[in-house]
């Protein structure tokens, strides 16, 4: 997944996630391919997930429901921080 909110690796996840506001696009890629956009805002207290849309042919991958449960877990990694609530289309 390739997030403007970014992502990190190592062992303080939260340490490298950068919660500015506003409206941002995902990308979520198979092997370099684009599959599916996810348009999300990020607000004072929570992540809004606005809106997704992908290819159609992938439908049987269920990446609406893969990219609800990868928001659910950037906000929980990011509780610490400041986010403490997600919503599906709060806009």
């Amino acid at each position: 997944v390739d997030a403007p909110f970014g992502t990190s690796t190592g062992h303080d996840e939260t340490a490298k996630i950068r919660l500015s506001y506003g409206l941002y696009h995902e990308e979520f890629r198979i092997d370099g391919r684009l599959v599916a956009v996810g348009v999300v805002d990020v607000l004072p207290l929570c992540l809004s997930s606005v809106y997704l849309f992908y290819d159609p042919a992938l439908s049987f991958l269920a990446l609406g429901v893969f990219s609800a449960l990868w928001e659910i877990n950037w906000v929980a990694r990011c509780a610490s921080k400041r986010l403490k609530w997600y919503y599906m289309g709060f806009y």
